[in-house]
């Protein structure tokens, strides 16, 4: 489906790490207004059944259709795991998850590297990155995040219990790298999860802290092209607006921690909306 540059394009997460994506679509599009819809009053979307989710994620879509978006794009890893198969088709409305693109940025850019997919829990017990990547020749190990998704949402990208939990996390996989193998001298860290992404700077830093010469592949750019290889250039003079549709009541700190990782060009304001949580 190609959309025009009148109509907003739409990004949804359950929680704030779609602004990754957002950023990327910015840079690429300034022209652009998008929606970004953080349903943040049901984060995590992972904890409940995949039916829940997907009946959750169309609501979302109705919404989002009348507001005038024809496209969503799913800035969150794990619903798009959980909603694979499961979403009805929609001449007026596509979906599409970053998984897929993912896969084939690896394929293009680390095809001889050993790689670690750093993704939810969800999203790696789906199996999808696995499957995906299960000719790569130089190693994969997935491993799985273990709530920091949700230390990231509620702490921040640098804060303290972010980085104890980013400590953590890299201390599982150097054990796991062990444990399967993988050549270590070269390794490479893919953020399967957005939030991951909004952290990747301090991921480098506790890798730095490690004496670790391991780097962070950061797939947004790359499916962002993908995703958008068909939609026209919005007017460079112009900046494209941003609005923030959330479902938790408004907090000043969650808010600014938004305007940490949203554009400094782009306009962007909060609207709180409330959704049938049945």
């Amino acid at each position: 489906m190609k959309t025009t540059n009148s109509s907003p394009l739409a990004v949804f997460d359950t929680g704030m790490g779609g602004l990754a994506l957002v950023k990327e679509i910015h840079a690429k599009h300034p022209g652009r207004d998008v929606h970004f819809f953080t349903d943040n009053g049901r984060f995590p979307y992972g904890v409940n059944p995949r039916e829940t989710a997907a009946k959750w994620l169309l609501q979302v879509a109705e919404f989002l259709k009348k507001r005038g978006v024809s496209e969503i794009i799913l800035g969150c890893n794990t619903v798009t795991a959980m909603t694979e198969g499961l979403l009805p088709e929609d001449s007026d409305m596509s979906i599409k998850g970053p998984i897929i693109d993912t896969i084939q940025a690896v394929r293009d850019n680390l095809s001889d590297t050993a790689l670690v997919i750093f993704a939810t829990n969800t999203t790696i017990n789906s199996g999808a990155y696995q499957r995906g990547l299960s000719d790569h020749q130089a190693g994969v190990a997935p491993l799985e995040g273990n709530g920091l998704e949700t230390v990231i949402e509620s702490e921040g990208a640098s804060g303290a219990k972010t980085i104890v939990a980013i400590e953590e996390s890299v201390d599982r996989m150097k054990k796991e790298v062990d444990r399967r193998g993988v050549q270590v001298d070269e390794l490479a860290i893919v953020l399967g999860c957005t939030h991951f992404v909004l952290a990747e700077q301090a991921i480098r830093d506790v890798l730095r802290d490690h004496h670790l010469g391991w780097k962070t592949f950061n797939p947004l750019p790359y499916v962002v092209q993908r995703m958008l290889q068909e939609k026209e250039d919005g007017n460079e003079d112009n900046k494209g607006g941003l609005t923030v549709f959330h479902t938790a009541p408004f907090n000043d700190a969650w808010w600014n921690r938004c305007l940490e990782f949203i554009p400094q060009d782009m306009l962007a304001r909060p609207e709180h909306v409330l959704l049938n949580s049945k």
